[in-house]
């Protein structure tokens, strides 16, 4: 009789299973596909949370967006439906979401990451999500789009790009793009944000071409791990500088006229660049944190602390130790003598700080130090060392060309002052360069109302004309838009 043929046997079982997955999956497809939406309540953050959920492949396939978070159509580890509940495994998240349909359009259910669980409740939705922002640019554009692939850090990092032009003939002057602190997209995405592609229109309409970079490990700029964990400000600046060398070998770009604009940490990374470079012709610095990373820190923590209730005389108690404690991670890299030196430090502190003070140092974890080294070990990662140590004024004293640098009256990031002063005091080049602080705007350059993190997402404006019109001003009266 002989051996049945056990392969054709198995692919055959196999091509059964998946018919019936398949079918399986098609049947109920009605039921579950499209896009659902619901808000995470996250502690202190409301999290706008969409999963766009599709049969592919014969099997359950989804994606997540969070645009506050700058997760943007994620692939979800696996998705799995039984009846009415449903299940999204996000692995790169170590979390999970579990809900069950209580009627066609409504999905009721807990995110659970970390130990903890918020409720989530999804809504089916229809159309674009989420909605652009009426500043942003629709296509088909007024300018064209050229992509660009650039290797940095000596070819161990290949950076994906975006040369915009105007729809003409010719040579054009260019600026290039440099983005704030955290990985963002060559838009400048944040939320439903894209400020760098509005720029792009804004410069592209008055002539210029724009250079624009997803930043390092995001988007199509990959490379090697241990390179991407180690950027600093410095390697920005580097590759900001290999951008400019591009350009200048490109035909169509006037190489008499090459600006930079940076926000945030960009509005430093430019300063650093041009300083060190003959051929830069202007920078814009917007919200650029000049009197250094240790200011803009002690700043961020003294406006939580007052926007939390707390007092002066806590506040100085707090900022006391919080300056000591940056400082010994600072100068000392060997981590556990920096442990060493931060309990000596915190024992010093304590026995003359106030009750206050110290539950916040501890978030009231009852005087652990292991808690403070926790807290406190970022400042050896390599960003952060950096930015906390770097003195933005030696560099801006050298500065050969014209400089517009803004900011917002409304920052809770970066405080007019003492950021613009520097500016204004240090910058050699006086009669061609202008220093302002713009009325009602945030770190964004949107007017706002409550001027939070969290309301840069719900506000509708992107960037306001204030801004763009001191921009198109100032460039205009030296002579760049002709």
């Amino acid at each position: 009789m002989g051996f049945p043929n056990t392969r054709f046997t198995a692919k055959f079982h196999i091509v059964i299973l998946l018919f019936l997955f398949a079918s399986k999956a098609q049947a109920q497809s009605d039921k579950w596909i499209g896009q659902w939406v619901g808000n995470l309540q996250a502690d202190q953050l409301r999290l706008a949370v969409m999963f766009k959920l599709e049969v592919k492949y014969g099997g359950w396939y989804s994606k997540i967006n969070i645009p506050q978070q700058g997760v943007k159509n994620q692939t979800v580890s696996k998705t799995s439906i039984d009846k009415k509940t449903i299940r999204f495994e996000l692995e790169s998240f170590d979390a999970f979401y579990e809900g069950r349909k209580t009627d066609s359009n409504t999905i009721k259910g807990y995110f659970h990451q970390a130990g903890k669980s918020y409720q989530l409740t999804l809504k089916r939705v229809w159309g674009d999500w989420p909605k652009p922002k009426p500043q942003t640019p629709k296509k088909p554009y007024s300018f064209v789009d050229v992509p660009i692939r650039i290797p940095v850090a000596n070819g161990r990092i290949m950076v994906g790009a975006t040369l915009s032009k105007p729809d003409s003939i010719g040579k054009f002057p260019v600026v290039v793009l440099i983005s704030g602190s955290g990985p963002q997209d060559r838009n400048g995405t944040i939320g439903e944000h894209e400020p760098f592609l509005i720029f792009t229109d804004f410069f592209t309409k008055r002539g210029f071409a724009i250079f624009r970079y997803d930043d390092r490990g995001i988007g199509e700029t990959k490379g090697h791990p241990e390179v991407l964990k180690n950027t600093t400000s410095a390697d920005i600046a580097m590759d900001v500088g290999l951008f400019v060398d591009y350009l200048k070998n490109r035909e169509d770009i006037d190489t008499n006229l090459i600006g930079l604009l940076g926000h945030s940490e960009g509005g430093i990374v430019a300063p650093m660049l041009a300083a060190n470079r003959n051929d830069i012709s202007f920078i814009i610095c917007l919200a650029g944190p000049a009197a250094g990373g240790m200011e803009a820190s002690i700043y961020q923590n003294e406006k939580l602390l007052r926007d939390n209730k707390v007092n002066k005389r806590n506040t100085r108690s707090f900022i006391k130790i919080h300056k000591q404690l940056i400082s010994i991670g600072l100068h000392t890299n060997d981590t556990a003598l920096a442990h060493l030196q931060m309990d000596s430090a915190v024992r010093k502190w304590k026995r003359g700080a106030p009750f206050k003070a110290k539950y916040i140092l501890f978030a009231g974890k009852k005087m652990n130090l292991n808690y403070v080294h926790k807290t406190y070990d970022f400042v050896q990662i390599p960003w952060w060392k950096f930015f906390l140590g770097y003195d933005p004024v030696s560099d801006i004293q050298k500065l050969h060309c014209p400089v517009l640098a803004l900011n917002g009256s409304r920052d809770d990031q970066v405080a007019c002052h003492p950021n613009l002063d520097v500016f204004e005091q240090h910058i050699p080049n006086k009669n061609l360069s202008k220093v302002e602080c713009l009325p009602g705007l945030n770190h964004l350059f949107q007017k706002c109302d409550k001027c939070t993190f969290s309301e840069y997402f719900s506000l509708s404006e992107s960037l306001n004309s204030a801004l763009l019109n001191t921009m198109d001003s100032w460039m205009r009266s030296n002579n760049y838009i002709r």
